[in-house]
């Protein structure tokens, strides 16, 4: 085996290392298992350099073409630009926070006036307190933990046995983790892995502290169980095992399972969306032969109908699709996922006008939300009507992240974060018409994007990483798979 060939796959062992293991450690939102991502990513990043540049020239490695390097740059300055932005926060604050309740007062520091600037505040949370902060330093630990293997990946080359092996990888995690959640959610234990429980999330979720990071993360592992499905024969996991289509299926009903179990409205509603989807590009490439196939697609769409309608007998989609109701009365707070969530964004909305381009620094909206929830009186209200014992009206979060990065990053950290969002698709929309396996890659990350409009699911590492992962496999795929093949 050559060197190059070594480092290449002990660099894929490293990722799988970094994508699963945070994942399944309270969902990287601790400090050490967002560390331990970053030492991982760090670790695969160093071989797969190795694996990059080791590499014979001569050999038809699938790597990416020389040409086509503006955006990949762009990409790259958009980034070191955020990460600056943060490292500025972070070592030039502006206030300091004097710990009290119920979270404390901001004391005025000297700063540089024309640089960003930032809060001072805690790392991870005040001793024997339950309320979670995030400084900068924080917030770059983030960055670093998704980062890190993403250039990793990025560095890998495009062959194709090496997609097929990272897919068959990120189809096997999404079996095991999505059997564990789809266990735990029947059971209603609101203690994570059955064993860790905290006041501050009193909705807990099998893997991840929250149900609704649980349900963005197990959306990007459908994305992958179903492209690993519908790939063609060169993309799709192990050639060489007996009934793979079976087993395929089997596995990816498994996490359909697990997604749609997690009583997330927005995670039942893209797990919809996925499926609806994978029918729709399993389908579409045999259009013009529905005439001669009327009786096996009937029986499919009745098949398909009952299979929704057992799943909706399972108590947790049951209570889920009940909340889906209330909000069915109110149209308009749909999009905002509630009038409550309205209520959080305004206040949020209060603290980017106040330092619209640069924010008040990340992780301020804990730390800042006594001061400007009174801008907001819908909030007391609220407070008084549906939590009439709360005594310390205190948010962690917006439940909307791209709000919430107004505050903290102000419009020019925002744009930094959603450029290479962009870039991505554009360069994705210029390769059309996609296969199947691309689609649905591409497809998991933008639901995950629209998902942080109403909830708090892009800052945490594990499933910020596993989103840029699957835009990452949808851009090498397609180099490998021929448009429109559906699988076979």
């Amino acid at each position: 085996m050559s060197p190059s060939l070594l480092a290449e796959r002990l660099a894929l062992a490293a990722l799988i290392v970094a994508w699963v293991v945070p994942a399944w450690w309270l969902g990287a939102s601790t400090v050490a298992g967002q560390g331990f991502a970053l030492c991982a990513g760090a670790v695969a990043l160093c071989v797969a350099a190795v694996a990059r540049f080791t590499a014979s020239p001569e050999s038809p490695d699938g790597s990416p073409a020389r040409s086509g390097r503006m955006a990949p740059l762009l990409v790259a300055g958009c980034l070191a630009a955020f990460l600056a932005l943060l490292l500025c926060q972070a070592l030039n604050p502006d206030r300091l926070l004097i710990p009290g309740r119920p979270v404390g007062r901001l004391l005025a520091l000297d700063h540089t006036t024309w640089l960003p600037t930032g809060i001072e505040g805690p790392f991870a949370r005040l001793p024997r307190d339950y309320i979670h902060f995030a400084n900068a330093w924080r917030h770059l630990l983030v960055a670093g933990a998704v980062l890190l293997p993403l250039a990793a990946l990025a560095l890998l080359p495009r062959r194709t046995a090496l997609l097929r092996a990272i897919l068959a990888a990120l189809f096997l995690h999404a079996v095991l983790f999505s059997a564990f959640a789809f266990v735990h959610n029947l059971s209603g234990s609101k203690a994570v892995l059955w064993l860790v429980t905290d006041p501050s999330f009193h909705l807990g979720a099998p893997q991840f502290m929250g149900k609704n990071e649980q349900a963005a993360y197990q959306v990007l592992l459908l994305a992958a169980a179903l492209a690993a499905w519908a790939a063609p024969a060169a993309l799709r996991p192990w050639p060489t095992l007996c009934r793979r289509p079976l087993w395929l299926g089997l596995g990816t009903a498994i996490v359909v399972l697990g997604t749609v179990t997690t009583r997330s409205r927005a995670g039942l509603g893209a797990a919809a969306l996925l499926l609806l989807a994978a029918a729709v590009t399993k389908l579409w490439p045999r259009r013009h032969r529905w005439r001669h196939h009327r009786r096996p697609l009937l029986a499919g769409a009745v098949l398909a109908l009952a299979l929704g309608g057992g799943l909706a007998l399972l108590p947790p989609v049951r209570a889920t699709l009940g909340r889906v109701a209330e909000l069915a009365r109110q149209p308009g707070d749909l999009l905002v996922g509630g009038s409550y969530r309205r209520i959080l964004h305004d206040i949020a909305w209060q603290m980017t006008l106040d330092r619209p381009w640069f924010g008040h620094g990340a992780g301020c909206y804990v730390l800042l939300f006594s001061t400007y929830h009174p801008r907001v009186p819908a909030y007391m209200e609220a407070l008084r009507r549906d939590h009439p014992d709360t005594n310390r009206p205190v948010h962690t979060h917006a439940d909307g992240d791209w709000i919430e990065f107004t505050a903290e990053y102000g419009f020019v950290g925002t744009a930094l974060l959603a450029a290479p969002w962009a870039v991505w698709l554009a360069t994705l929309a210029r390769r059309r018409p996609l296969a199947p396996a691309t689609a649905l890659l591409a497809l998991g990350p933008l639901l995950v994007l629209a998902h942080g409009w109403i909830d708090f699911v892009l800052r945490n590492p594990a499933i910020l990483g596993l989103a840029a992962t699957l835009a990452l496999l949808a851009l090498s795929a397609t180099r490998t798979e021929p448009a429109g093949d559906a699988a076979t």
